[in-house]
């Protein structure tokens, strides 16, 4: 009996020890982290498990020079790491791609590449970061969706260590769940 009452509490402690360290990582990179904002673009899928969401999609086309990277086996979900760097407007964008992690300097991120073909039928290579999408209330992820189609939208990541979380979405520079909630009540009952 003594046997089962043990293996239940460390059982117990470990289910509760994993959220909680996934919670200390995820608060260490909004605490420590350098904040980036990326254009995007959001859409508004449904899962009935996870409820509603954001999915945001930053456009990353990277340069990738012939010795960087090994693309004869795969053109797709490559894993990997690329840099970040700001552009003369203070937006973010992914710079390159490695396979192996930075030793160091700079600002890197893990992410995946994927192969893709521009309109003109030219392949181009795209960096998939790890975060790609944002929880908000379900009434303003489908108005957060419609709203993007008409202003420029981005989203804020805090980057720590390869690690990315997400903050907030932006609509012309301003946080979008703020704007929502105002015209919602601006809006005539």
């Amino acid at each position: 009996m003594k046997t089962k009452l043990i293996l239940f509490a460390v059982s117990a402690f470990i289910l509760l020890l994993i959220p909680l360290i996934q919670i200390f990582r995820y608060e260490t990179v909004i605490s420590k982290g350098e904040s980036f904002i990326f254009k995007c673009k959001p859409v508004d899928p449904y899962d009935p498990f996870r409820g509603r969401y954001v999915r945001i999609r930053i456009g990353n086309e990277v340069k990738i020079g012939k010795t960087a990277v090994d693309l004869t086996r795969e053109w797709s979900g490559i894993p990997g790491w690329t840099w970040i760097e700001k552009d003369k407007d203070g937006f973010a964008r992914c710079a390159g791609f490695s396979h192996d992690k930075p030793e160091s300097g700079g600002t890197y991120a893990k992410c995946k590449l994927h192969k893709t073909w521009n309109s003109k039928n030219t392949e181009e290579w795209q960096v998939e970061l790890e975060p790609d999408r944002v929880f908000m209330n379900e009434k303003l992820a489908p108005q957060a969706e419609a709203a993007q189609r008409n202003n420029e939208c981005s989203v804020e990541l805090k980057i720590y260590d390869g690690k990315v979380v997400p903050v907030k979405l932006l609509m012309n520079n301003k946080p979008m769940i703020e704007q929502l909630k105002q015209k919602k009540h601006e809006q005539p009952r």
